[in-house]
């Protein structure tokens, strides 16, 4: 049985030999520069949300010389024997690129997160933690020799530098009971014997020991200081690996369960089914919605089968950006959580470029942009949706992306006002959204005479192109233009007169107003003009 290696410097174990551990070594992974050197190893490490999300822990010391050389390493796990009675390597898999999270010189630790999703999930463990100060009663170390898993033993406690006179925030062992540890492996994880990640490797030292004589000591950073860390986001662990806010101490290793997801449309219609894809028969899933409403009236579980959930529309209520989260058990303990956000409108949302500023769009309200604008429209509503234009003007550019709900229209410098773009979104509900350009269009008048104020928009009758969209069955007409007028006191703030108006003017009527200075606002769509008067 091979369960060891001669080394230069003693005895190798490789984790495969040692049932009971080969497991934590799936969750290891060794660093690789462009240029072939290693820098040690780290270590995939479970949030308290089940995300998996690809958070990997480090030490300060691998990165203190270049902080971005995280974007350029590779990350290589099960870089290990395939059996215990066989030399040859187990499946390798290798990611590249990742970006640093947080790092605290004080503490010595550094977590980022690798680039992309982590696939191969049914061959790699995210690991466990213990925030906790107790001093494992034993445990183990795996580290890299030589770009291999290596692992080490120590069968009885390990020393804590709150206890004793070397440096606070560090557990202390010597020497390894079992195996040969390589003093290069910066990072590597330290198991208590719940095999929970208690510290990380950080410096070996040699000293004089009564018992011993002249002997090794290897110092590992303490997990529970770097979960403080500088009491700042980018300086600790806590709201990276606890983004839910549990305040648990410890977690366990996990295994995703699979290429699964959830499957269900992000904008809803009438009544929205929802499952997992590729659930394994043996787990069962809860689902929830952010949305404390609609999670507790309008979403119903185990519907219409084990395992789906149905979220029914209310007319009354909106949900915007909620988030649906199906939990995954197994045997009645949490593994997974999935999420997905999800929105029911009963109107439309979004936002489009007017040429100067991004604003959101409000239907019926036209879309004012200025001449010779790439006007781009975002809106979750046309995720999934059909649109296409009409209108007196041609866009010198169109495009829509019903994947990110985006549109690029070119609204033209000449010719024509007046582009509708016309919606069905995924679920059925149409929209029409006119974009007319603004140059030039209206001017605001407001006069006042025998104790009326006459407020009137002027369409430029230099402009001897078309200022209107004449198209009454589609509802559009500058014609019978929609604007808002408000008035306000100059000397107190207060608005004193306010109307939606249909048309190109209107008549107030101030009888029984104060003598003073008053502003008059007309608003149509995003353009906002104003006025001063004085009322004797």
């Amino acid at each position: 049985m091979l369960d060891s290696e001669n080394g230069r410097d003693g005895i190798y174990l490789d984790p495969v030999c040692y049932p009971d551990w080969e497991d934590n070594s799936n969750g290891v992974g060794i660093i690789h520069a462009a240029d072939g050197t290693r820098h040690g190893c780290g270590a995939l490490v479970m949030s308290t949300d089940l995300s998996y999300k690809p958070y990997f822990l480090l030490s300060y010391r691998q990165i203190m010389s270049d902080l971005t050389a995280v974007q350029d390493w590779t990350y290589v796990f099960r870089s290990k024997r395939a059996t215990c009675s066989h030399p040859g390597l187990d499946t390798s898999y290798t990611y590249s690129g990742a970006q640093l999270l947080a790092y605290s010189t004080n503490e010595n630790f550094a977590l980022i997160q690798l680039n992309g999703s982590v696939s191969a999930p049914e061959d790699l463990a995210w690991l466990g933690w213990d925030r906790s100060t107790s001093a494992p009663s034993s445990g183990s170390c795996i580290f890299e020799h030589n770009s291999i898993l290596r692992i080490v033993f120590k069968d009885n406690g390990m020393l804590s530098g709150i206890n004793t006179s070397f440096p606070s925030g560090y557990w202390m062992t010597y020497p390894w009971d079992s195996g040969s540890f390589e003093i290069s492996s910066f990072a590597a994880p330290y198991f208590n014997q719940s095999k929970r990640i208690v510290g990380t490797y950080c410096v070996w030292d040699i000293e004089w020991d009564s018992n011993y004589g002249w002997v090794s000591k290897y110092l590992f950073n303490m997990f529970f200081n770097a979960w403080i860390g500088d009491y700042t986001n980018t300086t600790r662990l806590s709201n990276w690996l606890d983004p839910i806010g549990t305040d648990q101490t410890y977690i366990d290793s996990h295994h995703p369960v699979g290429n699964v997801s959830i499957v269900g449309n992000s904008l809803l219609g009438d009544s929205n089914v929802y499952y997992i894809e590729n659930l394994p028969s043996n787990l069962t899933v809860s689902w929830s919605l952010s949305d404390s409403y609609y999670d507790q009236y309008q979403l119903q579980q185990n519907t219409p089968s084990s395992n789906q959930c149905t979220i029914t529309r209310d007319s009354n209520y909106e949900m915007i950006d909620a988030t649906l989260t199906a939990t995954i058990y197994q045997s009645g303990v949490a593994v997974q959580r999935l999420t997905k956000i999800v929105n029911l409108y009963n109107s439309f949302h979004g936002t489009y470029y007017n040429g100067v500023t991004t604003k959101p769009i409000n239907l019926p309200y036209p879309l004012f942009v200025l001449p010779g604008t790439d006007v781009c429209i975002t809106s979750p509503n046309l995720v999934g949706a059909s649109v296409y234009y009409d209108g007196d003007a041609t866009p010198y550019t169109w495009s829509f992306n019903n994947t990110t709900g985006v549109i690029h229209v070119g609204m033209p410098a000449s010719g024509g006002l007046a582009i509708v773009i016309y919606v069905t979104t995924a679920i059925g509900d149409s929209y029409q959204i006119p974009i007319l350009r603004s140059s030039n269009v209206y001017s605001m008048s407001a006069e006042i005479d025998n104790g009326q104020i006459c407020v009137s928009l002027i369409r430029d009758e230099n402009n001897s192109e078309r200022t209107s969209i004449e198209d009454p069955d589609r509802g559009y007409s500058t014609e019978a233009v929609s604007w808002t007028l408000d008035v306000y006191n100059a000397m107190t703030g207060e608005k004193v007169f306010c109307k939606e108006v249909t048309g190109l003017s209107y008549i107030i009527d101030t009888t029984g107003w104060k003598p003073g200075v008053y502003i008059a606002k007309a608003i149509i769509g995003d353009e906002v003009m104003s006025e001063k008067l004085v009322v004797k």
